[in-house]
């Protein structure tokens, strides 16, 4: 319907309404695909045994969602959790989700995030470092990391062109997906 495709045409152009407000959905999807993106949501059979994180990010990622948010581990409303590379990562990697779905979760009070959670007891074991290296090779958003596990293995996942980035852009399936969780309380 006319309703649908006009909505539509918004999340093409990177912004979302809900509620009355805007979203800034490119930038936010940055944090929400990241652990996705990366792969960790399919190791989440090992996400109890990770000891630490080393996240190599461009400076235009962390600009957005890195170590400028001076509550990247401890989110405190929905913007917050949106723009925290390491609490989407470790949402992702838990198998919790990182949509919309799981952030009115948070704000509604069913998704425990608190200090002593497993989600940011995850979150504080990623240290995000900005690489001036990825800046200089890749013109488009990638991200790079390296799980060390308790046993002294470790893993490098290196994520170019994710899912829903201009290189490679959502489905139509994908892209009604978003839609349908994004209106499924409006």
């Amino acid at each position: 319907d006319q309703a649908s495709q006009g909505l539509m045409q918004k999340i093409d152009v990177g912004h979302v309404q809900t509620r009355g407000r805007f979203v800034e959905e490119k930038e936010a999807r940055l944090a929400a695909r990241a652990g996705d993106g990366l792969g960790l949501g399919s190791r989440r059979g090992r996400a109890f045994e990770v000891a630490s994180i080393d996240a190599n990010i461009q400076s235009m990622t962390d600009t957005v969602v890195g170590t400028s948010n001076a509550n990247l581990y401890q989110p405190r409303n929905i913007e917050e959790l949106q723009y925290s590379l390491p609490t989407q990562m470790a949402l992702s990697a838990l198998g919790k989700g990182n949509g919309y779905r799981t952030h009115r979760d948070f704000m509604d009070g069913k998704l425990d995030l608190g200090p002593d959670s497993e989600v940011i007891r995850l979150a504080r074991k990623i240290k995000l470092r900005v690489s001036p290296e990825l800046d200089r090779q890749y013109p488009h958003f990638v991200a790079e990391v390296t799980v060390n596990y308790a046993d002294g293995s470790s893993e490098r996942i290196f994520q170019e062109r994710s899912t829903g980035s201009p290189t490679r852009p959502f489905t139509d399936e994908q892209h009604r997906a978003k839609l349908d969780e994004l209106l499924r309380e409006v």
